[in-house]
């Protein structure tokens, strides 16, 4: 009955949102919920407030909300400005809890929050691969039918691939590094079922075919192989980063759907989509020159709103504005598509200001991260920036929760020192 007093409440609460978090919105958001509760019925208002004081990360996230309400003040679409503030509430709650909180996790229960996040991941993607594979069952199509129903699946538990690749791209790092941490201590039996889940999810991610994902894993795979480790075996660490090259490059070679995803980059002319009077066409357009003309877009309305953006609710109307003048489909009712690009988005919504918090709330952690050698930290934030040059993900619940939690997690809570974060 221990594990139920209110000292260890907060904690179930925390561990709640960690499971429901690639699960289930609805659930997850149940679970963000009952933690503030929690830390409501906590009081210690004058501790918290001083904690609270005393983390600048906790006000640079505050701040940037603050500024989704200042941007309602002069935007035009305040209903749509209504949803972008209660999908940003995390970036409220969780400074709030987590960085006023006279409760420190253990180094147990740190880990604990990190291996309940590969399980959940986990669970949710093998959900998605067995019924993949169950629709591929008679149809004789292979992994391109897997690719498509894997997409379908993704649809269905409300998760674009993306984020389900992010995600797992996450558990590949925390699974390294609880390998690494406890490598001397582990038995021969966790070390083969951990080495298989990495390549399990290693798999999983190459499937959803999320470019940037694959990139930015691949890249920081590599940089800790070269830069991560003892000099005295840095000839040994590129030679496997060689290999991990050489095993990437064969596995994109293998299956033409990821080919395709690849190659389409190069094939794409940019500077025709940058030419002064370009004109959108479908008959030799691909899915990177689409994103292209949103980001084209996307810099011409800041061009013409610098400093202050157009309001909180207004970014997706004024893109539709220049998608039209360029005769491109995005701008029908069923799409209204967003910057996809998440320095582009809020720079678009909140201007120059909107711009800077969010460096900020990815520059602060990294110099934290640096700091005290917390390399899980460092990778977190890595990997979140460089999956944000493809995607608004701060336009997405899944996307605003993973960072607003994690960043909170390792910024307030993690009582780990050294290299082992």
């Amino acid at each position: 009955m221990s594990i139920l007093k209110q000292d260890n409440l907060l904690f179930i609460t925390i561990l709640l949102v960690t499971v429901t978090l690639p699960i289930s919105m609805l659930a997850n958001n149940i679970s963000i919920v009952l933690m503030l509760l929690v830390w409501i019925m906590e009081g210690k208002w004058r501790a918290k407030l001083q904690n609270l004081k005393s983390n600048n990360l906790s006000w640079i996230f505050i701040g940037f909300y603050i500024l989704h309400l200042i941007g309602m003040l002069y935007t035009n679409n305040t209903s749509e400005g209504a949803i972008e503030l209660e999908k940003r509430l995390s970036l409220l709650i969780f400074p709030l809890v987590l960085g006023s909180t006279t409760k420190q996790f253990t180094k147990t229960q740190f880990h604990l929050i990190l291996k309940t996040f590969v399980f959940s991941c986990t669970l949710a993607s093998s959900t998605m691969l067995l019924y993949a594979i169950y629709q591929v069952t008679g149809q004789n199509q292979g992994v391109k039918v897997l690719f498509y129903d894997l997409l379908s699946m993704s649809s269905v538990i409300k998760m674009h691939p993306i984020y389900i690749a992010m995600y797992m791209g996450f558990c590949l790092f925390i699974i390294l590094y609880l390998l690494q941490k406890f490598w001397h201590s582990t038995s021969a039996l966790a070390k083969i079922g951990s080495i298989v889940l990495f390549i399990y999810t290693l798999a999983f991610i190459f499937l959803t075919g999320a470019r940037m994902p694959i990139i930015s894993i691949v890249l920081i795979i590599i940089t800790q192989f070269i830069a991560g480790y003892q000099k005295q075996i840095l000839t040994t660490n590129i030679a496997l980063a060689s290999l991990f090259i050489g095993i990437v490059v064969i596995v994109i070679m293998k299956f033409d759907i990821l080919q395709h995803r690849f190659k389409i980059i190069y094939e794409t002319n940019i500077s025709q989509i940058f030419a002064k009077d370009y004109q959108y066409y479908n008959s030799n357009q691909n899915a990177f020159s689409m994103r292209l003309v949103k980001w084209r877009c996307s810099v011409e309305v800041i061009y013409e709103n610098f400093l202050f953006g157009v309001g909180t609710g207004d970014t997706e109307d004024q893109l539709v504005i220049c998608y039209d003048q360029k005769k491109f489909w995005g701008r029908l009712a069923g799409y209204r598509f967003n910057s996809h690009n998440i320095y582009l988005q809020d720079w678009l919504r909140l201007g120059l200001i909107g711009f800077t918090l969010l460096m900020l709330s990815f520059i602060l952690p990294i110099i934290k991260a640096v700091k005290q050698k917390k390399a899980l930290y460092l990778t977190f934030i890595t990997l979140f920036m460089l999956c944000g040059i493809t995607e608004s993900l701060m336009n997405a619940n899944k996307g605003i929760v993973f960072f607003a939690f994690f960043s909170c997690i390792f910024a307030f809570k993690s009582d780990i020192q050294g290299s082992s974060t």
